[in-house]
This record gives C-alpha cells, structure tokens and sequence, in this order.
C-alpha cells in the first residue's frame, strides 16, 4: 500500500484498491438529480396551491363584505344594516299616560329612544298625544319635556280624552253661532269618512276642510261647500286619505273662510278607525 497523507479521505483509504465504474457514477448522478427535481416539483406544486388557497379565501371575504348575497352560503358574523331612526323620539324612559296629568293611569312603558307618531298636544303645550311606533293603535300623554325632534308649534291641539269632542264647553260669548262637532271618524271602503254635526245654534256657511294627522286641509266630498245648517249633519269621505280599519287617526276640521265657533275644541277626534258596519262572522258549514 502506497502512503498517503494523514488527511486524506477515509473513503478513498478504505476503496483504494476498488476499480471506479463511470457509468455507475453517471447513474448514481442522474437519479440524484432526479430526486432533487422531483423534490422541487412537490415543493413548488404546494406553494401554487397554498398561493391559490389564500386567493380564493379573499375574494370570498371581500364577496362576502360586499355582497354577501352573491354567496351559496350563509355568511357567519354578518353584520345587520343600521337603520336610520327619523322623526320625534324620547329622550329617557318614560309612561305613555292615559291623561295629560302625571298622576293618570300609566298604559305603557316606553324606553328611551322609541320613535313616536306624534298626534298633537295639550291645550297647555305641556303634554303630547302621541303613540309608540311599535304600538300605533295605543295613544296616551307623554310630557313634551321629554321629547325630542319636535316642533311644538305646528301641532293642533288635541282634548284629554279622544272621546271627548262629544261634549259641548259652555262659551261665554255670544250664542248665535255654529258649532261643528266631529263626531266620528270611520274607514269605508278604506276611505276615510267623518260624520260632522252642527250643534250651535246658527248656519255654518263656507267650505267644510279636515286635516288628517297635521297635514294639510282638504274638503269632505259630497256637499262640504254648502256649509252646514244648525241642527244638520253630514257624513261624507275626506278627499284623498286612505286608511285601514283599527289604525290611530287624528283628524281635526275647520271652515273656509274662518268662522267662530262656540267651542272649537270639539273638532277634533283622536282615536281608532272603526269599519262603518259592525263584522258579522258566521260558521256557513262544518263538516
């Protein structure tokens, strides 16, 4: 054996007398070369595919925070549109009242923040007819302090007691007078219709206008503009104004051109609309 030097490989001491093959060496190359190909290969086919994954991932996100109802699925953790809350609201909890009094018989509980239909005011401004959105048909008091977005001013005044226009307030002027009572008001063929009773003891000459709801007046079909004689009713449509039966109205009539009345506080009404006719159900057949 031939020397060699201290450090030279273990591996040529140990095959120092085994013949080299080249082409064994030439295969061993090649099928390492192979593996390392096909080791790139694997690598780079995850990468694509982990690349492809993040891209479908957000463009379902962005789907589905624009338009979730692109989507086959349920989008989880969706958030709800906000609606906007327009119109007179209370500031703090507070009792829908059956009176304008603070001492009255309380009908509802209303948290802070719920929307109000507005129906008017008292004589003195101090209380609001209104009633809560979520429960329309229940009108009371609520104290005007603690309402807010509203404009006291253009509302019409409303009597304690919705069936209060009924009554005659005794006046201490001069008699000779009309006085239109509103009677009623009720839905026929979901028009809305008001029975008008002159109670004073005088014509009422001029044009019979409502306003429904604090919107603007207008005349009552039929012979509105012939007035009304003392002791005479009419019962006519207000032109225009739809409703349905058991939805809360406030309606208040007037005369063209302005006359004085003997008491004005009974032209309002302020209730639910009942149909013209009283429902009559019956069984036609049980079998």
């Amino acid at each position: 054996m031939t020397d060699r030097c201290p450090d030279e490989p273990l591996d040529d001491l140990l095959h120092d007398n085994v013949p080299r093959d080249p082409a064994f060496e030439l295969d061993s190359v090649v099928e390492a070369a192979r593996a390392a190909e096909l080791r790139d290969r694997r690598s780079h086919s995850w990468r694509i595919l982990l690349a492809l994954s993040i891209f479908l991932i957000a463009i379902t996100a962005i789907i589905g925070a624009l338009r979730p109802g692109w989507l086959p699925f349920d989008v989880p953790f969706q958030r709800a549109p906000s609606e906007e809350v327009s119109g007179p609201t209370v500031r703090r909890d507070t009792s829908l009242m059956n009176e304008p009094r603070g001492d009255g018989a309380a009908l509802l509980r209303i948290p802070a923040g719920t929307l109000l239909r507005i129906v008017g005011k008292s004589p003195d401004g101090r209380w609001i007819a209104a009633a809560a959105d979520d429960r329309p048909n229940l009108v009371g008091w609520v104290p005007a302090d603690v309402v807010a977005g509203l404009e006291l001013s253009g509302l019409p005044m409303v009597t304690a007691d919705p069936k209060a226009a009924g009554a005659i307030t005794p006046s201490t002027g001069p008699t000779d007078r009309p006085d239109l009572r509103l009677e009623s008001a009720y839905a026929k063929d979901n028009r809305l219709y008001v029975s008008v009773f002159n109670a004073g003891p005088a014509d009422t000459r001029g044009v019979i206008l409502a306003s429904v709801d604090g919107g603007a007046p207008v005349p009552l079909d039929g012979k509105s503009d012939e007035g009304l004689r003392a002791g005479q009713r009419i019962q006519a449509a207000v032109t225009g104004v739809f409703v349905q039966i058991r939805s809360a109205v406030s309606v208040v009539i007037s005369i063209s051109p302005v006359v004085t009345e003997t008491d004005q506080m009974n032209n309002i009404f302020n209730g639910i609309v009942e149909p013209d006719q009283p429902t009559d159900l019956e069984i036609a057949l049980v079998e």
